[in-house]
């Protein structure tokens, strides 16, 4: 009587677990809830995937952020977002929003500058736009310097002398994510 009772235990606990599993997968598979538009997300210097996963909860975007920070910390990826502008598309998953947050796939702005202008007068007219301030201020931004120099340390490195752009127009684009400022094209 003990061993049936035992084996009506144990399986009600496996079926328990199955059952959970189940229903975590589907809560995993459900699509973020977002406009025909899709639905721009901005993740600052600093923000965490808790942070950004509550946010989206309370914007009524994400159903269950829970699942998305527990499989991303399981993966060792809570810690890899990073910051920048995010169009996150109607349809996407969480685990295509965790791969696009981790692999920084940012939206880009294509930037055309006016012919003869320097390079320092470049960063500032960059610099002096509300969408790329938070990313670029100016020609003494530690960012320029590692544009022009990828290698050197920021104490060891100055910004280039004014350099005249020869192109008409020059194009620039411009990601405000984990690439830098902005990189030639």
């Amino acid at each position: 009587m003990n061993r049936r009772l035992l084996w009506a235990a144990l399986s009600l606990v496996v079926l328990a677990v199955l059952l959970s599993g189940l229903e975590v997968q589907r809560r995993w598979d459900t699509p973020l809830q977002l406009p025909e538009q899709g639905h721009v997300l901005t993740v600052a210097k600093g923000d965490s995937l808790r942070s950004v996963a509550t946010r989206l909860h309370r914007e009524g975007v994400l159903a269950y952020p829970e699942i998305l920070v527990a499989y991303a910390r399981l993966r060792g990826l809570d810690a890899s977002i990073r910051r920048g502008e995010y169009l996150l598309a109607q349809g996407i998953l969480p685990q295509a929003l965790l791969d696009q947050l981790v692999a920084g796939q940012v939206v880009q702005y294509h930037v055309t500058l006016p012919e003869g202008i320097t390079v320092a007068q470049a960063l500032t007219l960059l610099g002096s736009d509300p969408v790329l301030a938070q990313q670029l201020d100016g020609p003494e931004d530690p960012a320029c310097c590692k544009w022009w120099h990828p290698t050197a340390q920021w104490k060891d490195c100055s910004c280039p002398k004014p350099i005249a752009l020869s192109a008409a127009p020059v194009i620039w684009t411009f990601s405000p994510g984990p690439t830098g400022p902005c990189s030639p094209p």
